[in-house]
């Protein structure tokens, strides 16, 4: 059972995601980003990876825009496990981009 401070502080999170799928809505909506990351999850082969390798991705190969906001590819990670697209292996992993500063971040596999 989770506490109150726990459910209130999940409350918050939710309430965050939501705001950033609608600010970013205008240039690039969830559901464009859950499309793409099929397209991405079909080449994968049930290999592990960290979202990080899927936004380079879609931005690479034009699935996606840059976001005005990096906190909407976190929303659309949540999104996604969610839906039950992708899964959490356990495992973590340290990002490559410079802004990350080598975070270390889920890997995660098709569900």
């Amino acid at each position: 059972m989770h506490n109150p401070a726990q459910n209130l502080s999940r409350a918050g999170r939710d309430a965050g995601i939501a705001q950033v799928i609608v600010n970013e809505t205008p240039r690039q909506g969830i559901e464009e980003g859950l499309t793409a990351l099929q397209e991405f999850l079909s080449f994968q082969d049930d290999c592990e990876f960290i979202f990080e390798e899927f936004r380079i991705w879609a931005i690479s190969v034009g699935a996606l825009k840059k976001t005005h906001h990096p906190n909407w590819w976190g929303a659309l990670c949540m999104t996604a496990r969610r839906k039950g697209l992708i899964t959490k292996t356990g495992k973590y992993r340290a990002m490559q981009s410079m802004s990350s500063h080598a975070r270390e971040t889920p890997v995660y596999v098709a569900a």
